[in-house]
């Protein structure tokens, strides 16, 4: 067990008092420190006695910085030689010492964590088994608990990771003084000394500790949370007034799993996180409501939100499906989710199509090859409108998510696509009246060869490249350059066809109604839902 503060100022006062660490296998004694009964904190385990080593390294054996959190390995006289008839785990457990010139030595693996302080002493964190990874986050869950026990109405805190239908969420067990401290103060506590995925989701009040029976907190032993009570919330039930606010407690009551959420109800202290905040963005564009992960963030509660948002008429609005279509995160990380939120205005996020998956390879496995680029040249006689074209683009980009997409592949497990919610439209316009029309000939194939030549930045959208060339007064050339990534010949075709009639309809003031458009994600959910062996058995016997 670890000394706390509790210990140190009860048997500490007018004493000697000495906090002592070690396991068995390095002879029970290995560091040591003298307590101070004054100081506000749980005492480190200190420094290595003589003729011991403690070493604080990474996974691969280096040490870590002042600061950083490593393994404990033990040198010196003190280490055993290793467990009787147990070869295996002698082999696993005591390494050959690196940083000794004595054949022979061997270092202990104590798979206990700690970190050095600025005096040199060594602050016990915990077990490295009681190291989680939660959304892609490596936590310590004795960070926490370290930090929880810095508030001064705490007697003692133990943090645990719990399973809410398949969803690991922090929870937190205090026990507190005499002194009355509410959830929402304690999270606000945590918040400004933690990263806020290190926040636990839930905390649990009680009067002691459950025991085993060699009289150590026994963890297992410690009640699981009251999901569905209201007591975890720190807010009063309040009812949805507004159209605004009862579509928005439909769609965090669907994406959440949670019953008779209010609309002052805190977005994370119901379990809310990057990941399940795309999931919101997502059900609510479905039902009309557009809304930003960042806004979610700025404005947790419902209340808040829906203030924000565009407006839902009240007729016109559908209530919320639970089988919206999610976002396919790709096995994204917390990190690598709030890097992507952060600095994009995102509107879903999916994987690729294998087609997809085999293009983008070739991209970039073959650069400047202008293989995957899709180039149309158009010659226009007559008056020309350009605005009018400009616009027709323009609406096509809105309209169809595939043109405001971009694609990612580094540091995530496979390949993602993006669609943000906007697409820069990249126009060039050249005048080469004034040219002979044999070197504009020379001019345009030149230029085509350029642009076929000339790659995309694939991370950023539009993967389009639009040019108007002008010959004469009433003729112009209009190059296309859009990537293979984004659209094939047959739906080329269609685009080129959306586009006139657009352009029609703006250049002569007409009204337009066009079919709606089914975005291409929803094609790669279709085909993540198919058997894909049961499919080859069928062509093959064709």
């Amino acid at each position: 067990e670890t000394c706390s503060l509790d210990v140190v100022r009860r048997w500490g006062r007018e004493k000697a008092f000495y906090n002592v660490y070690g396991p068995t296998e390095t002879t029970i004694g290995a560091t040591c420190t003298h307590c101070n009964a004054q100081v506000d904190q749980d005492p480190p385990i200190g420094k290595p006695i003589l003729n011991t080593q403690a070493y604080l390294l990474d996974k691969k054996l280096s040490p870590v910085h002042l600061g950083g959190v490593g393994e404990i390995y033990i040198g010196g006289s003190g280490v055993a030689r290793g467990y009787l008839n147990r070869p295996d785990v002698t082999a696993e457990r005591f390494l050959p010492n690196p940083f000794s010139a004595e054949p022979g030595t061997r270092l202990y693996k104590t798979g206990d964590l700690a970190r050095y302080l600025p005096d040199g002493q060594i602050e016990y964190q915990g077990r490295n088994d009681q190291q989680i990874k939660i959304r892609g986050y490596r936590i310590e869950l004795a960070e926490i608990d370290v930090a929880l026990k810095q508030h001064p109405a705490l007697h003692d805190a133990i943090t645990l990771v719990r399973d809410e239908g398949g969803v690991k969420r922090l929870v937190a067990y205090i026990i507190a003084q005499k002194t009355t401290v509410t959830t929402g103060q304690l999270r606000q506590f945590l918040a400004e000394r933690l990263p806020a995925y290190m926040v636990p989701s839930t905390f649990v009040f009680l009067d002691a500790f459950p025991l085993n029976t060699n009289n150590k907190i026994d963890r297992q032993a410690l009640p699981a949370p009251a999901w569905e009570e209201r007591t975890n919330y720190t807010s009063v039930y309040a009812v949805p007034q507004t159209p605004n606010q009862k579509l928005l407690v439909e769609v965090w009551e669907n994406v959440l799993g949670r019953d008779q959420i209010g609309i002052h109800d805190n977005f994370f202290e119901l379990g809310g996180d990057s990941i399940i905040s795309l999931q919101i963005v997502m059900q609510a564009a479905e039902i009309g409501l557009q809304l930003t992960p960042r806004q979610l963030f700025q404005y947790p509660t419902i209340a808040e939100l829906a203030l924000v948002i565009s407006t839902v008429d009240e007729e016109t609005a559908q209530p919320c499906s639970s089988n919206a279509l999610a976002p396919d995160l790709a096995g994204l990380s917390q990190e690598q989710l709030e890097s992507i939120i952060a600095g994009n205005d995102i509107e879903h996020i999916s994987t690729l199509s294998p087609l997809q998956q085999g293009l983008l390879f070739h991209t970039l496995y073959t650069p400047h090859a202008g293989t995957y680029i899709i180039q149309r040249v158009v010659r226009f006689t007559g008056t020309l409108d350009v605005a009018a074209l400009m616009q027709a683009w323009q609406d096509a980009i809105a309209r169809h998510a595939i043109l405001r997409t971009a694609f990612a592949w580094k540091g995530v497990d496979e390949p993602i696509q993006i669609v943000h919610r906007t697409g820069r439209l990249p126009f060039q316009q050249f005048d080469w009246r004034a040219l002979p029309e044999q070197e504009q000939q020379q001019r345009l194939d030149q230029l085509l060869q350029t642009e076929r030549m000339q790659d995309f930045d694939l991370t950023q959208p539009s993967l389009l490249r639009l040019i108007l060339i002008q010959l004469r007064e009433d003729a112009y050339y209009f190059v296309e350059n859009i990537h293979h990534l984004l659209i094939d010949g047959w739906s080329s075709t269609l685009l080129q066809q959306e586009i006139f009639d657009i352009y029609l309809a703006h250049s002569q003031h007409n009204a337009l109604t066009l079919k709606p458009v089914r975005p291409y994600y929803e094609y790669i959910a279709w085909l993540k839902q198919q058997d894909l062996v049961k499919a080859e058995q069928f062509w093959r016997q064709q």
